[in-house]
């Protein structure tokens, strides 16, 4: 087990597997010190996160093998700007985190800002197969957002789920949740969401709220169950 800070987590494995042992991320980890890099959690790995969590610029995390990353904070990826992916490949995610940030939510894969007119174009990738989980136990699931007030941008946002789960248990998946007032060109910009064969989603429910970026979701052979019930339906 290894207490470390996001410095330090950048410095000790970008570019590397951590493989067989516990990693704390005590400190605060953002787009001040992990800014760039691929991170691999592998077999009978797992992180854990307590401080703050959003990694900025271009970031990849890969959970497979069993690998696990689990965190009690707000978790933004890209925040601010960048092109970041979460790649799932057996893997499992859980966020406990019951706070929110400054228009966003509890867990945002597309969370950006531009305040000096850079990194005009973003992006955020989840990916999730080969049984991965990803289970937000308190707050909301956000694809697709941006802070208030800031220089405009574009996002693409692309989410795959296959033979995979997804489980909100409190809240909502939200695809999308703004206006045009921070969209560059909406012809660049969309959140397309696919829930493949095999997936299992549960969930509250299920929304677009807003129309920019342009929001999509399609139901290939997905198991959803909305609000905990019993009420399953196969699309």
């Amino acid at each position: 087990t290894v207490d470390i800070n996001g410095s330090a987590f950048k410095s000790n494995y970008n570019g590397h597997t951590i493989e067989n042992g516990v990693v704390n991320l005590t400190g605060v980890a953002d787009n001040e010190n992990i800014k760039q890099g691929v991170f691999t959690i592998g077999n009978g790995a797992t992180v854990k996160s307590t401080g703050e969590f959003r990694p900025n610029h271009d970031c990849t995390f890969n959970l497979k093998n069993g690998g696990s990353f689990s965190t009690d904070v707000v978790l933004c990826i890209p925040f601010r700007y960048g092109n970041s992916s979460f790649i799932m490949d057996g893997g499992t995610f859980t966020s406990s985190a019951t706070q929110t940030y400054t228009g966003g939510y509890s867990v945002n894969i597309g969370y950006v800002w531009n305040n000096n007119t850079v990194w005009a174009d973003n992006s955020a990738k989840l990916i999730m197969n080969n049984g991965s989980v990803f289970n937000v136990t308190q707050g909301t699931l956000c694809f697709g957002r941006a802070k208030e007030h800031e220089k405009k941008v574009n996002l693409k946002v692309d989410v795959a789920v296959t033979n995979s789960s997804i489980v909100v248990s409190k809240g909502q998946i939200i695809l999308s949740n703004n206006d045009n007032a921070w969209i560059t060109d909406n012809a660049k910009s969309y959140v397309k969401v696919v829930f493949g064969p095999d997936s299992h989603i549960t969930t509250g429910q299920i929304y677009a709220d807003g129309i920019y970026p342009t929001p999509s979701v399609i139901f290939d052979g997905a198991t959803i169950l909305m609000d905990g019930s019993s009420t399953v339906r196969r699309i």
